[in-house]
């Protein structure tokens, strides 16, 4: 269920007028106002970085992204910057993608610049991004050098290409969040920081999100995975890793322990994609029924994924084994469904549930809670966080001991949970 709603600016004139061009149906896009202050937002940041206005630079971005000498390092990336570039970024086009209290505005130009954005109260606040300075901009090359907004650093990944990746706490197994479509790491600001009082808990951009270049051309889960070998070895991560995938992500991680089973420890998925996901929604899916949105979710290519590519390698894991293995899925869908038709709605929904019980059913060692009043972003201050800290500590855990996991009854217990029993995988 990809998170991403292209939306077009000028971020000089911060035009109100925008067209929705949705990656897939069943998300929704934020209500218009968000998308102006979002513009207004990214305008005013980057006219302040080419009039050298720091204060006013700074004033842009999240108390988090800000620090402790935002001044100090906004000069520093003013001397890695160009001023006419600069210019042109801030009067050129702008395109938002709105995911909830989060947010990724694509500059025209330089090619492969963004920010990343959080709301914070009524307002919105630059996060995490970069800018290519104006000679790789102009060879439409990912071999530029970030400008990096927040915490973390950029890791080396071979062939010229970074990742931008953010630790935080001590001890192994080391868990490694992985973000649904569209979204960066600052989808887990919610959790990350609690989970590292305990563990160790790595976050990351993966190519063309937050912090880290695109890839150039068109890409698949396969190569999203081999970037994130990548990572963990060029960052020095030994395994085993505890792996938590959300949405897209969820696909990600499994696809990543199949692959390298001895390095995985666990895997906590959290609303994650299904087997088959997109053919078999479209499937569900009558022709006659919003055939727009269903169109929309026929497109092989999804802002540079290969969306079909990387739907049939989820054919590839039928088990985990033995791994431990937790299951979040969310109690509603209601901000995703709702602009569909009632039947679609009911079938898209039914569909899910089935295949969160299958995804259940991966590991013989598992448990499936629902996270009854929470929509998609479960791991969000407006989902509920604490049961996507507590499954991941327990797995965690689990692995640390090479014990058993808890019961699911055991572990969530609550008017705002329910446990449900893992089922037999079926064929798809």
């Amino acid at each position: 269920m990809p998170e991403k709603h292209p939306i077009r600016h000028r971020a000089a004139a911060l035009g109100a007028v925008a067209t929705l061009a949705a990656a897939t149906a069943a998300c929704g896009v934020g209500p218009a106002n968000d998308q102006d202050r979002i513009a207004r937002t990214t305008g005013t940041y980057l006219h302040a970085l080419a009039d050298r206005d720091i204060a006013n630079a700074c004033a842009q971005l999240s108390r988090r992204a800000q620090g402790r000498h935002c001044a100090q390092e906004i000069k520093q990336r003013l001397s890695q910057l160009d001023h006419q570039t600069l210019e042109d970024a801030a009067d050129a086009s702008l395109s938002i993608s709105v995911h909830g209290a989060t947010a990724t505005a694509t500059l025209a130009t330089p090619h492969g610049a963004r920010l990343t954005l959080v709301k914070t109260g009524g307002s919105w606040r630059i996060a995490a991004g970069y800018t290519v300075d104006s000679a790789a901009a102009n060879a439409r090359t990912p071999h530029s050098a970030p400008a990096i907004i927040g915490p973390g650093r950029l890791v080396p990944i071979g062939a010229g290409r970074r990742l931008y990746l953010r630790c935080v706490g001590a001890g192994r197994p080391t868990v490694i969040l992985e973000g649904g479509f569209g979204a960066d790491s600052q989808t887990w600001q919610d959790v990350q920081p609690q989970l590292g009082h305990t563990m160790r808990v790595c976050a990351y951009d993966r190519a063309g999100l937050g912090n880290s270049v695109a890839l150039p051309g068109v890409h698949d889960a396969d190569d999203e995975v081999r970037d994130l070998q990548r990572l963990l070895h060029a960052a020095h991560i030994q395994p085993p890793y505890v792996l938590a995938g959300h949405s897209y992500g969820g696909l990600l991680v499994r696809l990543f322990a199949h692959e390298h089973p001895r390095e995985t420890a666990g895997v906590v998925l959290i609303d994650a994609m299904g087997r088959a996901q997109r053919r078999r929604e479209l499937a569900a899916w009558p022709t006659a029924q919003a055939p727009t949105q269903r169109n929309q979710l026929a497109r092989p290519v999804h802002n540079g994924v290969d969306f079909a590519a990387s739907d049939h390698l989820s054919n590839r894991v039928r088990t985990l084994g033995n791994t431990p293995l937790a299951v979040i899925t969310a109690g509603t869908h209601a901000q995703e469904f709702a602009s569909l038709p009632p039947r679609v709605a009911r079938a898209l929904s039914q569909l899910w549930t089935t295949m969160q019980d299958e995804l259940a059913a991966l590991s013989r060692h598992s448990i499936h809670v629902i996270a009854l009043r929470s929509d998609h972003f479960i791991q969000r201050l407006d989902g509920q966080p604490s049961v996507v800290i507590r499954a991941i500590s327990a797995v965690q855990h689990a692995a640390r001991r090479h014990a058993t996991l808890p019961t699911c009854p055991h572990l969530f217990t609550g008017p705002d949970v329910r446990c449900r029993q893992a089922r037999q995988a079926q064929p798809a």
